[in-house]
């Protein structure tokens, strides 16, 4: 089959998620004392490479070139999926959205594709940056522990003829704590690795939030891909969603041990009784 017939059905099947698909949720309200706010931030090639420019069309800017690129963002509140969504058409950012549930969250989908021509290669990326910010503002006596659910799925195609140089990835990072969340899968010509692919998997998480503290978490999502050589290709997708799992009072310190009178008496009877034995000692 030739690259543009793969990846043609490749993208017919669905692999490569143009749409936020949000998970349905039970509205079960947390702790009003907890204030959480989501947001979301797209980003496609250009506003990727203006900030780290990786040079392949010689400039600080770069166009996509000779592929696609899709994205979009959105939330979970009160069990249902918000009206305010983020799309690389635009508008890319969004936010704060404040969550009011267990099972609320904020999502992306990312899905980039290309074929180079038989002149020119083919360049794509795009990421998303998910925010969730928890604090606790409304409790003068009591901390929490909120357990964080990452779910995540990656998926990578590169079509290429032996020797030739093309390259596929797709990554999911979310933290603190460092390394809650560090995933990558990566297609490339260069190892013959034709695809490579991740989930969807959930892990969970968590985070102390303290009287009168704010904790902030922050997960980002890319998905990449370059052809250098005529006529091959190369595929990527992910989505990314960070939920609000479950709320729980962090329980309380153990109170100081202070010991009892009669504790104190005998503490104190026992230091006379050893130096009295130490004075019988000296005048043996």
């Amino acid at each position: 089959m030739t690259t543009v017939k793969k990846l043609t059905t490749f993208l017919a099947t669905g692999a490569v998620a143009a749409l936020l698909v949000l998970p349905a949720a039970q509205a079960v309200p947390f702790t009003t004392d907890l204030t959480v706010t989501a947001t979301v931030d797209l980003f496609d090639t250009e506003d990727n490479n203006s900030v780290d420019p990786i040079g392949i069309c010689g400039a600080a800017t770069c166009p996509v070139l000779n592929a696609s690129e899709s994205g979009t963002g959105g939330f979970l509140v009160g069990g249902a999926a918000s009206a305010t969504t983020a799309d690389l058409a635009g508008p890319k950012s969004v936010g704060p959205v404040g969550l009011t549930d267990l099972g609320d969250n904020v999502s992306a989908v990312l899905g980039v594709s290309g074929i180079a021509p038989s002149s020119d290669i083919a360049d794509a990326v795009a990421a998303a940056e998910l925010g969730l910010s928890i604090s606790n503002a409304g409790s003068a006596s009591t901390a929490y522990i909120v357990t964080i659910a990452v779910t995540r799925s990656l998926g990578a195609i590169m079509d290429a003829l032996a020797g030739q140089d093309t390259i596929a990835d797709a990554s999911a990072t979310v933290g603190p704590p460092s390394g809650a969340v560090d995933d990558i899968v990566s297609a490339d010509a260069f190892f013959s690795v034709l695809d490579d692919s991740l989930g969807p998997v959930t892990s969970f998480f968590d985070v102390f939030v303290d009287i009168g503290t704010t904790v902030d978490i922050l997960g980002v999502l890319v998905a990449s891909g370059t052809a250098f050589d005529p006529l091959t290709g190369f595929s990527s997708d992910g989505d990314l969603t960070i939920a609000i799992d479950d709320v729980a009072a962090a329980p309380a310190p153990a109170p100081a041990t202070v010991p009892e009178p009669g504790a104190l008496a005998l503490f104190g009877v026992g230091l006379i009784g050893l130096g009295f034995m130490r004075r019988r000692r000296r005048t043996a």
